[in-house]
């Protein structure tokens, strides 16, 4: 990238002409959590709290601030290779470690909002994605997927967000075998970044899923 490209991009989001758009949601006590099926005895994510230290006051006069606490897979969050058992190996796979590079890319957004509007647990397979390129074309090498199903527009109550029975966490996802797909032509991958508005990556009591959220 040139200094030009760059110059281009800072007056274009001076000036407005490049819109940014905001993709992630305020925490709040309200804010669901992952919660794991309770009969395996697998433990619990603390669901996100704010306790106030001080505000203008014999506390802190001339300051405000708060400590908060919660799961690392609290709200909008993004999902290193280390999270996953299928990426405990993969080099450079934590936070603090992965090339900053990653985190840019070429923006794809795969609308399934239809699809999990009739069928909660939709999941976006094989053939969905092999329809989808060949109306709108390949997706980029390293880019960044966006799955929209509109589920970031559902009101963020806990539980009421998800849909749960014994077991079963309802929301839209990805067939496995569709994350597989870069073996025979997709970039769905490792590093590749998946985007979901959704509290796992597919359906099934344990999601691993070899994607970046």
């Amino acid at each position: 990238m040139t200094n030009a490209v760059l110059m281009d991009l800072a007056v274009g989001l001076a000036s407005g002409a490049v819109k940014v758009v905001d993709l992630s949601v305020t925490l709040s006590p309200h804010t669901p959590i992952l919660e794991l099926p309770e009969e395996f005895g697998w433990g619990k994510s603390w669901p996100f709290s704010k306790q106030e230290i001080s505000r203008y006051d014999d506390r802190g006069p001339a300051w405000y601030w708060n400590n908060i606490k919660c799961g690392e897979h609290t709200g909008t969050h993004f999902d290193a290779p280390v999270h996953w058992v299928t990426g405990q190996d993969l080099p450079d796979n934590a936070t603090d470690t992965l090339p900053p590079e990653r985190f840019i890319g070429p923006a794809v957004v795969i609308d399934a909002v239809a699809e999990a509007e009739n069928d909660p647990d939709f999941l976006m397979s094989l053939d969905f994605l092999k329809s989808w390129e060949s109306e709108n074309g390949k997706i980029p090498d390293g880019a960044c997927v966006l799955y929209r199903t509109d589920w970031s527009k559902i009101p963020l109550k806990r539980p009421t967000s998800i849909t749960m029975r014994p077991a079963v966490i309802h929301q839209a996802g990805t067939q496995k075998r569709s994350l597989s797909w870069p073996k025979s032509g997709t970039s769905l991958e490792w590093g590749s970044r998946l985007w979901v508005p959704t509290q796992g990556r597919r359906r099934g009591r344990i999601p691993c899923s070899p994607v970046i959220i």
